[in-house]
């Protein structure tokens, strides 16, 4: 049905699936997240699907991210576990899509934040359109980089996955691409031939989605987000996020200076979050042992009044003037952050 929130189809071997909340840029409802775990296992049982595309409708983006608003309405209202069980489903979905058994193309096109990366970094093939943006933006909200961000990015040099995430940074497809969140850039005139590309490859297998996918797909270009960190690789050596956060602040430079202010703008309870659970998704085995890691900090932030106020401060009243407490990351209990998620 054309209302739906989740579209589902099927060219020849390749079944597509595309979020269908455009108005709100795809975010994630509780009912979207149902739908696609019920849906996702179907498609992996199902002989007569190779491979699976995920998409997102409208010419805003692929996905904004979850839908924090109805978790943040769930808080005030005293319902809290509600807002934990919202983020366990989504982060089921996440590791569905991770473990997904058949080739699953995931194409990132326009707005690619929070639950949007959740969603398709996991996948098996990851296609960025040019003028795609990424970001984490939770230092924004009072909340954390969630949805396996951090073991997905485990790979990526500390400085750089760090600084993604505790900046809360909108990069470009060439960073996301050396970020580890994206394989492959597609000129967004050939958007249209995507999918029949694809469904044409399906029954060849993985190799030759890939090779089909590359012929469209341009050069990586200039990587300004991680050429700026790079100058600013000394970070890495920091034993907190305390440390980190100085570092930067001592830093020379125009863009350490841009990036200074980013952090202590951000809230110093995401950035000392964030920090944790990076350092905590580099001991999992998998991404679905990560998720989990997530899920217990996902039910101490989900909580606290930095979460209702980031959130308030950005979507709702829209000032952009949240008030954080602890207003300073040199106040932040890391005691409890650590925790959190033994």
């Amino acid at each position: 049905m054309a209302d739906s929130e989740i579209l589902s189809g099927r060219n020849g071997a390749l079944a597509i699936i595309r979020l269908n909340r455009p108005k709100a840029i795809n975010a994630l409802s509780a009912g979207m997240l149902a739908e696609l775990e019920s849906l996702l296992p179907q498609l992996a049982e199902d002989g007569g699907v190779a491979a699976v595309m995920l998409l997102g409708e409208g010419e805003r983006g692929f996905c904004a991210g979850g839908d924090v608003r109805h978790a943040r309405e769930l808080v005030l209202a005293g319902r809290g576990g509600e807002a934990r069980d919202y983020f366990a489903l989504e982060y089921r979905v996440d590791a569905l899509i991770g473990g997904f058994p058949k080739p699953l193309v995931a194409l990132q096109h326009g707005v690619v934040m929070g639950g949007g990366i959740g969603l398709s970094a996991p996948a098996r093939i990851r296609v960025a359109v040019e003028g795609a943006r990424f970001a984490m933006p939770e230092p924004a909200i009072g909340f954390f980089a969630d949805v396996g961000v951090n073991y997905i990015m485990r790979r990526t040099l500390p400085h750089l996955a760090l600084l993604f995430t505790m900046s809360g940074a909108i990069v470009g497809p060439d960073d996301a691409m050396a970020l580890g969140l994206t394989d492959l850039i597609l000129p967004s005139e050939r958007l249209p031939d995507l999918p029949h590309l694809v469904a044409a490859a399906a029954l060849e297998g993985e190799t030759a989605i890939r090779r089909a996918i590359a012929s469209l797909a341009v050069e990586q270009g200039a990587t300004p987000f991680v050429d700026g960190c790079d100058a600013m690789e000394s970070v890495a050596l920091a034993t907190n996020p305390v440390e980190l956060v100085t570092a930067i602040e001592e830093a020379e430079g125009d863009f350490a200076g841009t990036l200074a202010v980013a952090l202590r703008a951000g809230c110093p309870t995401t950035l000392a979050a964030n920090w944790t659970d990076f350092r905590a998704a580099q001991k999992q085995k998998s991404h679905k042992d990560a998720l989990a890691i997530d899920l217990k900090l996902a039910a101490l932030m989900v909580e606290r009044p930095d979460f209702t106020e980031g959130v308030r401060a950005v979507l709702v009243d829209k000032d952009k003037r949240p008030s954080w407490f602890p207003a300073r990351i040199e106040e932040v209990d890391m005691a409890r952050l650590e925790a959190a998620i033994v």
